[in-house]
């Protein structure tokens, strides 16, 4: 976002240069966080075809992309942290609030880009939501299925001294292509 020529005091321009940093982590967020639910729509259609080369290969690149959101998340809290001590502000105060003071296109832009944000975060949410329904209802299953085969092996076991110890048993291979 280019800079609006303003005459303004230097506390009012170190405020402006943050709101610019600012708008530029919103979209730079955004952009990984995007980035990142492509990742994970990639890796839900690597699960449930069972493609373990694929999954492999995405898992470091998933990491890599949480450690890079993780330290825009921190780099973009601090500003905002920084901003509202400037402004004397409570903890609390509102992203609204907190960009109430910009110039409307200014105020637009970060707006949009604090929305835009939201959304991916969302989308994010519900593949991560996905995924994890579907793994657990994987294991809900191939557990209910190896109970029933080797009802003996269910549930805790216990020694002759009352001593409760997990159930032993023998490996099973349910899927020889793994």
């Amino acid at each position: 976002m280019p800079t609006m020529k303003r005459n303004h005091s230097a506390l009012e321009m170190g405020e402006e240069m943050a709101l610019d940093e600012l708008l530029s982590l919103l979209q730079e967020q955004t952009r990984k966080m995007d980035e990142f639910g492509e990742k994970e729509s990639e890796l839900h259609t690597a699960i449930v075809g069972q493609n373990w080369d694929l999954m492999s290969r995405l898992t470091p690149e998933l990491d890599e992309l949480s450690r890079e959101l993780e330290a825009i998340d921190e780099r973009r809290h601090s500003l905002v942290t920084q901003l509202r001590s400037e402004r004397n502000a409570a903890p609390e105060m509102t992203f609204a609030q907190l960009i109430s003071d910009a110039e409307p296109d200014e105020r637009r832009q970060l707006t949009d880009a604090h929305r835009a944000l939201q959304i991916a975060v969302l989308r994010v949410k519900s593949l991560t939501s996905g995924i994890d329904a579907y793994v657990r209802g994987s294991l809900k299953t191939a557990n209910a299925v190896l109970g029933e085969l080797f009802p003996e092996q269910k549930g805790t076991m216990y020694s002759r001294q009352g001593i409760s110890k997990p159930a032993a048993g023998h490996a099973i291979v349910l899927d020889h292509r793994l």
